[in-house]
C-alpha cells in the first residue's frame, strides 16, 4: 500500500474520504452523501442525508490537539451556544460523545472526527482570489470585530469545566522553539532579509510577552 504522506492532494482527499464514511456510522449517518469543502491542515466535508439534513464533518490532523483539548475546544462552543451566540451546533455521537476516533487502513493514524450543524453562509473570497468584490471590508472588520468582543465577554464570565486545556498562545506557543504552528522562520521561500526580519520580530516577541503576566484576568482561556 501507498504511504498516505507519499500521496498527492487528491490522492490524500480520497483515502480521507474513506475515512469520513467510515466515521458517519458513528453518527447513525451511513449512507448520506459527502462532499469535501476544504483539505488543509483539517479535512472538512459536508453531509447531506437521505432526509435532507446537512451538516459539517470535521477530520482532525494527527497529533495537533490531544483529546482533552479537543474536548475542552467542542466544550466550549457548546458554551458559546448557549450563552446566546451564534456557532454552528456541535452534534455528538449516537453513544452521547462530542467526538469519535475513527481508523481505516488507507490512513496510518486513527483521526479524532466531529460533526456540526450546518450553517449557511455566503463565503467572502479565498486566500487565492483574495475578498470577493461584493464584500464591504469595513463593514466585515466591523462586524468581526463585535463578535470578538462577544468571544472575549464570554470566555471572562464563563468558568471552564475541570479537566479543561488548551494551546496556550504564550512565548513557547508563538515564538518558543518548537510553535505550534511550526518554524516560520525557516520557511525555505524566505529571502535573508525577511528571514532576518521574522528573526529581529520574533526576539521582540519573546520579550513582549515575557513581560506579560499570564492570569485570568488578561490571559482568557487557559
Amino acid at each position: 500500500m501507498t504511504n498516505f504522506y507519499e500521496l498527492d492532494e487528491v490522492g490524500q482527499s480520497l483515502a480521507m474520504q474513506g475515512l469520513a464514511q467510515r466515521a458517519l456510522a458513528e453518527w447513525s449517518l451511513e449512507g448520506s452523501e459527502l462532499e469535501l469543502i476544504k483539505y488543509r491542515e483539517n479535512a472538512v466535508f459536508k453531509v447531506q442525508t437521505g432526509a435532507g439534513e446537512r451538516y459539517a464533518l470535521r477530520i482532525h490532523r494527527h497529533a495537533y490537539h490531544s483529546d482533552a483539548e479537543l474536548r475542552s475546544e467542542l466544550q466550549w462552543i457548546a458554551a458559546l451556544d448557549a450563552a446566546g451566540i451564534d456557532v454552528p451546533g456541535v452534534v455528538p455521537t449516537s453513544k452521547g460523545d462530542l467526538f469519535a476516533l475513527v481508523e481505516v487502513p488507507e490512513v496510518p493514524e486513527s483521526r479524532q472526527v466531529d460533526l456540526f450543524a450546518w450553517v449557511d453562509g455566503e463565503q467572502l473570497g479565498s486566500v487565492e482570489a483574495g475578498v470577493g468584490d461584493s464584500a464591504s471590508v469595513t463593514d466585515t472588520y466591523r462586524t468581526i470585530g463585535q463578535l470578538a468582543a462577544r468571544l472575549h465577554n464570554q470566555a471572562t464570565a464563563w468558568n471552564p469545566p475541570e479537566g479543561f486545556t488548551r494551546h496556550a498562545w504564550d512565548v513557547d506557543g508563538l515564538v518558543g522553539e518548537e510553535p505550534f504552528w511550526g518554524r516560520f522562520w525557516e520557511l525555505a521561500s524566505l529571502t535573508s532579509e525577511e528571514r532576518e526580519l521574522l528573526l529581529r520580530a520574533r526576539a521582540r516577541v519573546a520579550v513582549d510577552l515575557a513581560a506579560y503576566a499570564v492570569d485570568p484576568a488578561n490571559a482568557g482561556l487557559y
